[in-house]
């Protein structure tokens, strides 16, 4: 799975925004959501109010809720940097809702300002954003030869990783594992120097790890990678990342033929999806309904245990 770059605009300004802001950078993510939400239900809209809102449901893994309050703000920003800022969001909410085409339009958008304003980091961001989208679409070469170039841009670490990662993605897709895992190990290292900084794209990583070894029926090896990466996970609280180390950790069971687990997985990961209105839901929904058909059927215990993976 490729991931986007960690820019977030961290704008403060007074009175209400200020809760929403101050709530959001401590990593109290709904509760945010609710200082929002309020104010834009008492007060005056404002390109503000509607960032905060829209960053909180993008962390929290929301990318339908993030999408809309994006919209809403670029509706209501005022200067060219306002609206670049929001181009990248947006672009970053409707790749993970599957809507590549406009994610594409959305960081051709602010990869055009970045060159006008010659801002050669944020060229490299947007570089970067556009080869993972371009590998989401299949467009694996490409999109291999343009995070390199993203690369000389790059500034910070965590930018670095994240790129990595994604050219060890186009490797994999291309069947080229020796320079999956060349790159994979890079990401992951520099993540690991990062200390609880990297800690989510460490997991992401991870889990993109236990993908290669999954590919190459390297199950033991992949099922202990990618529960590493579930146990950073559920401390971060991202419900996004939550369901899909739940679905890789499900096929990697079902591929090794322990159905219980994989369905237990499956159907946490349903449960997750369901309620951030993630794209995967109709896939997850088939891979239950399938299980079942086999004959398996959640136990007392493995209800229980559903409830546990998805409080």
């Amino acid at each position: 799975m490729r991931v986007t770059l960690c820019l977030i605009a961290c704008l403060v300004s007074a009175g209400t925004f200020a809760d929403c802001q101050s709530q959001l950078s401590i990593g109290n993510y709904e509760t945010a959501i609710k200082h929002a939400e309020k104010t834009l239900t008492n007060n005056k809209a404002s390109y503000t109010k509607y960032l905060c809102l829209g960053l909180a449901h993008q962390h929290l893994g929301r990318f339908q809720g993030a999408a809309q309050a994006f919209e809403k703000a670029i509706s209501l920003a005022k200067t060219e940097h306002e609206k670049n800022d929001l181009y990248f969001d947006l672009s970053v909410a409707f790749k993970y809702l599957g809507q590549f085409d406009k994610s594409l339009a959305y960081i051709d958008k602010k990869l055009t300002f970045d060159r006008r304003t010659q801002n050669s980091s944020e060229m490299g961001i947007s570089l970067a954003t556009k080869a993972a989208i371009l590998g989401d679409m299949g467009r694996n070469q490409e999109a291999i030869t343009l995070a390199g170039e993203a690369i000389q841009y790059l500034e910070r670490d965590t930018d670095r990783a994240s790129t990595y990662n994604n050219i060890a993605t186009g490797y994999s897709s291309l069947g080229d594992f020796k320079n999956a895992f060349k790159y994979i190990d890079l990401a992951i290292a520099i993540d690991r120097r990062q200390s609880t900084a990297g800690q989510k794209e460490l997991a992401i990583h991870l889990m993109n790890k236990a993908y290669l070894y999954r590919q190459q029926e390297k199950y033991v090896e992949a099922l202990a990678t990618v529960n590493n990466s579930l146990r950073i996970i559920e401390k971060g609280g991202n419900r996004y990342w939550l369901m899909s180390g739940l679905i890789h950790r499900a096929k990697i069971y079902e591929l090794s033929k322990d159905l219980d687990r994989a369905l237990v997985d499956f159907q946490a990961a349903a449960k997750l999806a369901n309620e951030i209105r993630a794209q995967e839901l109709e896939y997850l929904l088939t891979k239950v309904a399938q299980l079942k058909a086999q004959g398996k059927a959640p136990s007392k215990e493995n209800r229980k245990l559903i409830t546990q993976l998805t409080r």
